[in-house]
């Protein structure tokens, strides 16, 4: 006994992409500039990647904080401490609209390993940290980590 009548409006809709800064940031930068770090950028890092909330040894509550973000920064001189802290400062390049993950990007590197745009490049890091940072796995590890580095550093993308 449901029944409608059919629906007669309509409406034109479009989908309008923020064109990108073209000026991201290297991990560093972001790890020293915590005021570039804004609740809304960490906001968006959080509904990108939840692998970040908790990095400070607090209990994951859903929100990435400042202290997260700086424990995810400090010195990353090991794997796979190195390849997290560079998907941070990218997935920040991407909040803060620096990058878009649809920006194309090229390096000896990323074609090897048959990635097109940022999004690509993210999806493979994710991946790759799903793995254990093992002798076995010490090439893609190493991999990862310098496609971010190339990317967070504007070499590799092409507008």
């Amino acid at each position: 006994g449901c029944t409608f009548a059919p629906v007669t409006g309509n409406a034109q809709t479009s989908i309008t992409a923020v064109a990108p800064s073209r000026q991201p940031l290297l991990s560093t930068v972001w790890a020293l500039s915590p005021n570039l770090r804004t609740a809304e950028a960490l906001a968006r890092v959080q509904a990108t990647d939840t692998r970040f909330d908790g990095a400070d040894n607090s209990a994951a509550n859903g929100a990435l904080s400042q202290s997260e973000a700086s424990a995810v920064f400090f010195l990353p001189v090991t794997q796979p401490r190195t390849l997290r802290a560079e998907l941070l400062a990218t997935t920040l390049n991407l909040a803060t609209r620096r990058i878009n993950a649809g920006t194309e990007v090229q390096t000896i590197t990323i074609q090897r390993l048959g990635l097109g745009t940022v999004g690509d490049a993210v999806r493979y890091v994710q991946a790759t940290l799903a793995q254990p940072p093992t002798l076995g796995n010490l090439i893609r590890y190493t991999d990862a980590t310098l496609v971010l580095t190339e990317i967070n550093s504007n070499l590799a993308e092409r507008y």
